[in-house]
């Protein structure tokens, strides 16, 4: 989808976040972005709601949880690529980490990994799943 930026700028911007953290797949960061900020790159000048920060809206407790585990990315805060990765990681220890099956996953980066089972995770876990296919050809195609 193309939003904001021009056609060009945003696919590269887009292929850019096809890098990420060994053993995470791309088309599973690009559909948590899209569910979270609509693929947009922009850090907005202050958190939201629920203190999130950046395009894939890392809250405070993905911030102390990947820093306690000695993972989370330098300026996740400021920069897009750490930001999304920083995403990625903590997608990745909902079933690496708190053993959520994949298919909940989504669920749970939203809903956290004692909430993923709630109706709003849950249709979140439907968005992400709905975006999966299409992001699973694009992530192909920049092979």
């Amino acid at each position: 989808m193309i939003y904001s930026l021009g056609v060009l700028e945003e696919q590269d911007i887009v292929a850019k976040s096809v890098r990420h953290p060994p053993g995470i797949d791309a088309s599973a960061v690009l559909s948590l972005w899209e569910n979270e900020n609509k693929l947009l790159p922009n850090f907005s000048r202050y958190p939201g709601p629920a203190g999130e920060i950046g395009p894939i809206q890392v809250r405070p407790g993905v911030v102390k949880e990947l820093k306690g585990a000695g993972i989370l990315p330098p300026q996740w805060n400021s920069n897009l690529q750490a930001n999304l990765t920083a995403g990625a990681l903590y997608y990745d220890r909902m079933s690496s980490h708190y053993n959520i099956p994949e298919t909940n996953a989504a669920a749970a980066y939203n809903g956290g990994p004692y909430g993923y089972r709630r109706n709003s995770a849950q249709g979140y876990q439907a968005a992400f799943n709905a975006s999966q296919p299409g992001f699973r050809d694009f992530v192909n195609c920049m092979r």
